[in-house]
């Protein structure tokens, strides 16, 4: 019994694309199924995954990767009926899918949020609330996942630490419980519903954190720092001068993102699942990258591309700018708080509201959708008006 999985364009296209088909091949006779559509540009025909730019990226991707991993089994090699095959790699049998390692699940979902999706925070905090959970019950089967074990977890963690580390822990637990019951099959026991409703946390109102347009000016000026600090002064000004772009995207930038005077973008902190959207490079972002342009590889910069690696820069780049800030006393908006890779963000999208900007081009020149079906019938702006509005955001 062997399986692959195929784009076939041949098939015709819908407006969803072209089918995605499993095919399962036993004795010379083989069967196919849809377990989903692509468009052609959206594919990867080199490894049959979809590529970032497919709308359901990370579900399709991690539902392919778990369809390869079951197919590699020798519990289904052995199968002899080709529609057992096919209930086996869908996942219908509840009770097998049920008696599934927890944690063994939940490590291979980290792994793909750490390596696939390049999302190490996320990977990081995902890897606590297991590590907690594990402390509570070293042994668990999706089965074992209910009501009770998640009331019992909590009163457990009641007498060490606070209502919000558990609602953290509880965020973490629940997304992977979801995983698995999407691409398992599991019937959802619900096992968090009501469990949050007695560990209230008092809410905050969430804060930006920005400079004005004169500090951003001083930073363009700035040219006697240490070599350390002028590149991550830079580094900061092209965030700023792409939309306020998050630094692991910038981070990770690869060369082929680069064409036609502009750059092609799709923001890591959406996993894979946003529209990509494009900005022109203006000469002064041209200018910053040309300085630190990598000749070799695909990536536009040379540092090492390891998460190890983009955690010591994180950490070195936040360290420069708290130095930088500190030194010629750049004042931070609406209080003074540390200003961190994370505020230019705040810093191009409060210059743009200033400018009394239409919030719908912000939006786009960020990079930040609304809800599906808004974005599908939504115009989008032409791509003199972005380009205008940006000129304006960042002169």
């Amino acid at each position: 019994m062997t399986a692959a999985i195929k784009l076939f364009t041949s098939d015709g296209e819908t407006t969803a694309g072209f089918p995605i088909k499993l095919v399962i091949t036993h004795k010379g006779k083989s069967k196919r199924i849809t377990i989903g559509h692509s468009k052609a540009a959206d594919w990867n025909y080199k490894n049959n995954l979809p590529g970032p730019s497919h709308l359901n990226f990370e579900d399709l991707y991690a539902q392919i990767l778990m369809i390869r991993a079951l197919s590699a089994k020798s519990d289904f090699k052995d199968l002899q009926d080709l529609p057992d095959a096919f209930r086996f790699l869908k996942g219908e049998n509840a009770a097998n899918a049920g008696n599934l390692d927890f944690y063994k699940f939940a490590a291979e979902q980290i792994t793909y949020m750490r390596n696939d999706l390049k999302r190490p925070g996320n990977a990081d905090a995902y890897q606590d609330a297991i590590n907690q959970l594990k402390a509570f019950r070293p042994t668990l089967y999706f089965n074992d996942v209910d009501r009770y074990l998640i009331e019992s977890f909590k009163r457990y963690k009641k007498k060490s630490v606070k209502n919000s580390t558990i609602r953290t822990y509880f965020a973490a637990i629940r997304a992977i419980y979801n995983s698995c019951v999407r691409l398992n099959r599991v019937v959802d026991q619900q096992p968090f519903k009501g469990a949050f409703k007695d560990i209230p946390v008092p809410r905050r109102r969430v804060k930006i954190i920005y400079i004005k347009k004169p500090d951003i000016h001083f930073l363009e000026s700035l040219t006697d720092e240490y070599p350390s600090h002028m590149r991550t002064v830079k580094l900061s000004l092209l965030q700023f001068y792409f939309g306020g772009l998050d630094l692991i995207d910038l981070y990770y930038l690869k060369k082929d993102q680069l064409r036609g005077g502009r750059v092609y973008i799709e923001r890591t902190k959406r996993g894979g699942m946003g529209y990509q959207f494009d900005l022109k490079v203006f000469d002064k972002a041209q200018k910053i990258i040309d300085e630190f342009w990598n000749p070799e590889g695909e990536y536009v910069f040379p540092w090492r591309k390891d998460d190890q690696g983009y955690d010591n820069f994180y950490r070195n780049f936040n360290r420069s700018l708290a130095i930088i800030f500190n030194r010629y006393e750049i004042e931070v908006y609406p209080v003074q708080k540390k200003f961190t890779s994370k505020c230019m963000r705040d810093t191009f999208a409060n210059m743009a509201k200033n400018l009394m900007l239409d919030v719908d081009l912000i939006r786009e020149l960020m990079g930040h959708e609304r809800d599906d079906m808004d974005n599908r019938y939504k115009d989008t702006f032409s791509e003199k008006k972005r380009d205008n509005a940006l000129l304006k955001i960042i002169s």
